[in-house]
């Protein structure tokens, strides 16, 4: 397996414990033909290695692990494209719905972070703003986040806490950021359901 194959550097290269893995059942790094290469084959070890691999690919976290990548792939096709007229439209539906920015160090405000997969976004926004602020920030990015989080295929957790909370949108949507106790900061997960 040659180390700048693209389809080896995107499926296993980058993943953690992918090369430790294969140098364990065999492989070994052949710095001259800049590749992984197996020398000897010994069927019995692959045989358990693929036992192995299949166990792993039916547990919760690689299922969870896998759905997070999905989640992430599409939220980031979602934030990156260009958009179309109509998207334009309801992005500005959603933009003339936020709050005007707070005056930094003015009054009492909140920064919220939200993470979006492996991207986050931060806004300011006064205390008594609610959350519903927040969503509609979020359907300024890309219309169709608020409408994934309306028909609960994805949640908003609020990570400030410790256990972290589902914001349950039937009742915590119209409350201010400090009613939510969201003070002077708070940090939000988007996350698949």
């Amino acid at each position: 397996m040659k180390w700048e194959n693209k389809r080896f550097a995107e499926t296993v290269k980058g993943a953690p414990g992918a090369i430790d893995f294969l140098k364990k059942i065999g492989f070994v790094d052949d710095k001259s033909n800049q590749a992984l290469t197996l020398r000897t084959v010994d069927e019995g070890v692959l045989l358990v290695a693929m036992q192995m691999l299949q166990k792993q690919r039916r547990s919760s976290v690689y299922k969870s692990e896998v759905g997070k990548i999905e989640f992430d792939t599409v939220v980031q096709a979602l934030l990156g494209r260009t958009p179309d007229s109509s998207e334009i439209i309801k992005r500005k539906t959603y933009s003339d719905k936020v709050p005007n920015l707070p005056i930094e160090k003015q009054g009492t405000q909140t920064l919220v972070r939200i993470t979006l997969g492996a991207h986050t976004v931060d806004r300011r926004f006064r205390t008594d703003n609610t959350l519903n602020a927040a969503i509609n920030y979020l359907g300024s990015l890309s219309s169709l986040i608020p409408t994934k989080i309306d028909n609960g295929e994805w949640i908003l957790i609020n990570t400030t806490t410790f256990p972290e909370q589902i914001l349950d949108l039937n009742i915590d949507r119209n409350k201010t950021f400090y009613a939510l106790e969201m003070w002077p900061s708070a940090w939000l997960e988007l996350r698949a359901k």
